[in-house]
């Protein structure tokens, strides 16, 4: 099971996941974030999770990467207009991003073997 880590998919997908989280956190010591704003990591994390292994499989995966990543930029662009702060919700978008892309890859990469459907892409 170890030995899947060293997996190039695995590997880069793991280090892609680490390093948005890291991204994100770094954002959020500079930036501040605001506490009530805490509930936005674990729905991205299990948003962004679903998609990548839905996109793993081919269940239109990149139809809905697209539409979750429109989702997205409009969110963002709705708090700039309404004046909240874009920049703390970015950061934690980030975090739960990676730690979303970090659990997918962990689950169908080191636990269970890399769908034959990823490794064609």
């Amino acid at each position: 099971m170890l030995q899947r880590l060293f997996d190039p998919i695995v590997r880069r997908e793991l280090g892609a996941g680490v390093t948005n989280a890291a991204l994100g956190g770094l954002l959020a010591l500079v930036v501040g974030i605001e506490a009530s704003l805490w509930w936005v990591v674990p729905i991205v994390a299990v948003a962004t999770a679903a998609v990548a292994g839905a996109s793993d499989r081919g269940y239109n995966g990149d139809y809905l990467t697209a539409v979750v990543g429109g989702a997205i930029v409009l969110g963002l662009i709705w708090l700039w207009v309404t004046y909240r702060p874009v920049l703390s919700v970015l950061a934690l978008v980030l975090v739960g991003t990676g730690i979303g892309f970090g659990a997918n890859r962990l689950v169908f990469g080191v636990v269970v073997p890399v769908p034959e459907s990823r490794r064609g892409q």
